[in-house]
C-alpha cells in the first residue's frame, strides 16, 4: 500500500494580490469653461483605478482620488489637448509652458489681449488652456 497524499483546500497557496494604496492627486489644468471640465470628467471616469474626481473651475484645479498613478492622469489629460501639472501655487504662464515642454508637446503662447495669455497645444482638435 502506498501513502496517499491528498491536498486539502486550505493547503493551496492563493496568489497574492497587490493592493495599491488610495491616494489624492491634485493637478493644475487649464480650465476656463464648463466644456473643458466636462471633457476631463468624461475622460478620467473611464480610467481604471479612479474612484473620485473633483474640479474647481475658478482655481483651474482637478483632484483625483484612487489607485491610479499621477503620470497616467497627466498623459490622459494631455491627449485632450490640456496641460496638467502638480498643484502648487506658482506662476501659471511659466509652469504651463514648462509642463508642455517637459511632456514633449508642441505648443505656442498667444496673447490675444494685454495680460491674457494662452498656451495652445498644436495638433490638438480642441484646446483652451487659459493662462
Amino acid at each position: 500500500m502506498g501513502s496517499d497524499k491528498k491536498k486539502k483546500d486550505g493547503d493551496k497557496k492563493k496568489p497574492e494580490i497587490e493592493v495599491k494604496p488610495t491616494k489624492v492627486i491634485e493637478l493644475k489644468v487649464g480650465l476656463h469653461c464648463k466644456k473643458c471640465v466636462q471633457k476631463i470628467l468624461s475622460s478620467l471616469t473611464q480610467m481604471r483605478g479612479v474612484s473620485r474626481i473633483d474640479t474647481d473651475l475658478e482655481k483651474n484645479k482637478v483632484t483625483v482620488t484612487g489607485t491610479v498613478e499621477e503620470k497616467e492622469i497627466v498623459k490622459k489629460i494631455g491627449k485632450l489637448g490640456k496641460i496638467a501639472e502638480p498643484w502648487k501655487e506658482s506662476s501659471k504662464s511659466k509652469s504651463a509652458a514648462a509642463s508642455a515642454a517637459a511632456a514633449g508637446l508642441k505648443f505656442m503662447i498667444k496673447e490675444d489681449q494685454p495680460g491674457i495669455k494662452f498656451v495652445v497645444v498644436k495638433d490638438q482638435p480642441s484646446n483652451c488652456a487659459l493662462m
